[in-house]
């Protein structure tokens, strides 16, 4: 009897012991392992970008444009880049400017059918680049194999798109700058739909046309980790999201949802119902469950065209009524 006594207050003791260590490795895993983790796999994914070569197209209006590169200091220091695209046969100053804001892996190059589209109506085009556009247009010529994660990225983050956007913006509307009294049109594809859509938390515009968004950095987060991870995904997510507000502040909780209640911005939303890279579930649905009571915010979803439709037909009539209807006649 006396010697399961012992036994019992042995088995307390290890037990004691063994308390604390489990309570230490578990805090050691929770609070420093998996965010550490969390933060190197995060710059590791969004340190580099792969822009492929923009596809040829039938649809062109031969509409001669001019192209002039561009860069502006954003408020952290940094540089971002742009070009200018206006029509080099007109001497008059362009009815208004369009902002054009790239989805991922894109620059202005892949839009060129729409942006000749946009300068036949007289407007000017400003297209925000990951690069200097003479960069992109070599990493085009290098080989697969070389051209992989060959860029360096601009934003490590993509709640950073709206630090770039808003440098931009502010280049724009410089006292300096001949077109800062020109209306201003933000127009984005995917993830530029999600930062021209944000940046409305931040800055005023005359219009904003949205084609293909998500509505946070948040939702994409997970999303495109549940995609690559199934339900491993929602462990790491939590650290993953902490380390991005961490480190992008209050951009990180930046959305088009709150970028458009916040703003009397008119915003016109466009996309496809078979995306497959956005489902409209998460995009335009999302959208019309949370704004259709917003009278600034239109919808005009589509059957057919996928993530990247083609701007023509129906779609670019719908994107240039809504432009001129918002953009004052001169």
């Amino acid at each position: 009897m006396a010697k399961k006594k012992g036994k019992a207050v042995q088995n307390k003791k290890t037990a004691g012991k063994r308390a604390p260590r489990i309570f230490l490795t578990l805090f050691l895993i929770l609070f420093i392992l998996l965010p550490a983790v969390n933060g190197i796999g995060y710059e590791i994914i969004f340190s580099c970008i792969d822009i492929a070569a923009p596809e040829e197209t039938a649809v062109s209006r031969s509409v001669p444009c001019l192209g002039t590169e561009l860069s502006f200091r954003t408020e952290d220091g940094t540089e971002a880049y742009g070009t200018l695209y206006t029509d080099p046969l007109s001497s008059a100053l362009p009815q208004a400017i369009v902002l054009l804001v790239p989805g991922i892996a894109a620059s202005g190059l892949h839009y060129m059918p729409l942006i000749e589209a946009f300068v036949a109506e007289d407007y000017a085009v400003l297209t925000l680049e990951d690069a200097p556009l003479r960069e992109i247009e070599a990493h085009f010529t290098d080989d697969e194999e070389s051209r992989n994660c060959s860029l360096d990225s601009a934003d490590a983050g993509l709640p950073g798109v709206l630090i770039r956007l808003r440098a931009a913006i502010a280049w724009v509307k410089s006292e300096q700058n001949a077109l800062s009294k020109l209306p201003l049109i933000l127009f984005g594809h995917s993830r530029g739909a999600y930062a021209a859509g944000s940046v409305l938390s931040y800055e005023d515009a005359d219009a904003a046309v949205l084609v293909s968004g998500f509505d946070s950095s948040g939702d994409m987060l997970l999303n495109k980790a549940a995609g690559a991870a199934g339900p491993a995904a929602y462990l790491f997510y939590p650290y993953a999201r902490l380390y991005e507000i961490i480190k992008f502040g209050p951009y990180a909780l930046s959305s088009v949802t709150k970028g458009a209640l916040e703003s009397d911005t008119p915003v016109l939303i466009i996309q496809c119902l078979d995306d497959e890279s956005i489902p409209a579930e998460k995009g335009i649905l999302h959208f019309e469950e949370r704004l259709r009571d917003d009278a600034d915010v239109r919808f005009l979803p589509m059957d057919h065209g996928g993530h990247t439709p083609v701007y023509e037909g129906a779609l670019l009539d719908g994107i240039l009524s809504f432009i001129r209807e918002n953009v004052p006649e001169p």
